[in-house]
């Protein structure tokens, strides 16, 4: 009485087992995974709350980033630096990036962005950006 090696047939008693044992195993995992993220989620509002309350700013964005599974970065502002920066320049570098950027790419053969955006796309996403298109489009008018 010696049993055939199955290759899951899953006709015969051996089968029967390995499938039982399987969904147990897989109904385990998913017991222990969803506790897991209650778990996770419990404690990052308790995190968030606890830094909230002492208003440390930073420790929140901390929080924020590493649930959003952002690395937070180590860099360093200089305060004194962020608030000396010169109007002048930084409105000269947004108002001189588009033409920069432009020179930077190559001309495509197929000229225009219709050939890379559909129509259909278009007119969706149209409500959306007409009122900051037209305010850009607008913008040499009043200077």
């Amino acid at each position: 009485n010696q049993q055939v090696n199955c290759n899951n047939c899953k006709l015969c008693t051996l089968c029967g087992k390995i499938d039982k044992a399987w969904d147990a195993y897989k109904k385990q995992r998913n017991l222990v995974t969803c506790l897991s993220k209650k778990n996770k989620q419990a404690n990052l509002i308790t995190d968030l709350k606890a830094k909230s309350a002492i208003n440390d700013l930073k420790g929140v964005w901390k929080t924020i980033k590493t649930a959003a599974n952002l690395s937070p970065t180590n860099n360093k502002t200089d305060d004194s630096e962020s608030v000396a920066l010169d109007p002048g320049k930084l409105n000269n570098h947004f108002s001189t990036i588009g033409n920069k950027i432009q020179a930077a790419v190559p001309p495509h053969k197929y000229g225009s962005y219709t050939n890379f955006l559909p129509l259909r796309v278009f007119k969706h996403i149209l409500p959306a950006i007409i009122e900051p298109v037209t305010h850009i489009v607008n913008l040499p008018l009043y200077s």
